[in-house]
């Protein structure tokens, strides 16, 4: 196996910090720990600004990438529908307690009404 996907889509998430890049870098970084990985670099964050097609398309907000030692954390924000998106792809082995501590995380951070979440192995 090359390694998981674990996969979070956020519905209607009741956070104030949607926008706020130190508190998604604070989430990022405490992920990373979280896995016991290694950031390599600073977190990119692109804005997609409320134009008609991103408003139209509920693209409004950030996208976010980090790359880690071991792949990547990407999180991407609708800031129109308060959705969030957020795909960690890891070599590292995940545990129940790896996925219990980030769901916490996740509901702390941003307070969710509903989280779906899978992981696909990846051949």
């Amino acid at each position: 196996m090359f390694g998981k996907l674990l996969i979070y889509d956020l519905k209607d998430c009741n956070s104030c910090y949607l926008s706020n890049k130190e508190i998604l870098t604070y989430f990022i970084n405490t992920i990373i720990n979280i896995m016991n990985m290694k950031s390599v670099g600073l977190p990119q964050f692109e804005y997609f600004e409320s134009n008609e097609f991103n408003i139209k398309n509920d693209l409004v907000g950030y996208s976010v990438t980090q790359i880690i030692s071991m792949s990547s954390i990407t999180i991407h924000i609708c800031e129109l529908s308060k959705n969030v998106y957020i795909d960690i792809f890891t070599c590292c082995k995940i545990n129940p307690e790896i996925i219990n501590n980030i769901n916490y995380e996740i509901k702390k951070i941003f307070n969710p009404t509903k989280v779906n979440h899978q992981i696909i192995d990846r051949d």
